[in-house]
């Protein structure tokens, strides 16, 4: 299989964990020394368990995404918007978001931005 098609693999498996609600799918997907800083210029996640605590925590408050159009892929990076719907404790958060990633020659993640704020943030109430 060649990269882009790898790479494809992977962004659709990321879909699909969080479909699931498995953290542990989801970390399985990136490279050990990954980093993860979401939303972009908040604090970089570094490694398995970091991310797994990052991933866990979003799982926890039932963090659903849905692509909102293909992934646009070049070379060893992709990039691909979405929407994402978080259920706070008393409020549910919608936001608009596109993730930048780079992959491994095995398509693996190595990083992962999330391009994301209150620009393209909503809240209602529960």
């Amino acid at each position: 299989m060649d990269l882009k098609n790898k790479i494809q693999t992977t962004v659709d498996g990321y879909f699909d964990a969080f479909d699931k609600g498995s953290a542990e799918a989801v970390v399985a997907l990136f490279a050990e020394d990954a980093t993860v800083e979401d939303p972009v210029g908040s604090k970089v996640r570094t490694g398995a368990e970091g991310l797994l605590k990052f991933y866990s925590g979003a799982m926890s408050m039932q963090c659903k995404i849905t692509p909102t159009g293909p992934a646009r892929i070049v070379e060893n990076e992709a990039a691909f918007p979405f929407h994402g719907v978080v259920q706070l404790p008393d409020k549910v958060m919608e936001f608009d978001c596109i993730d930048v990633m780079t992959f491994n020659d095995d398509g693996k993640i190595l990083t992962m931005r999330a391009f994301w704020g209150p620009g393209n943030t909503s809240y209602t109430a529960k």
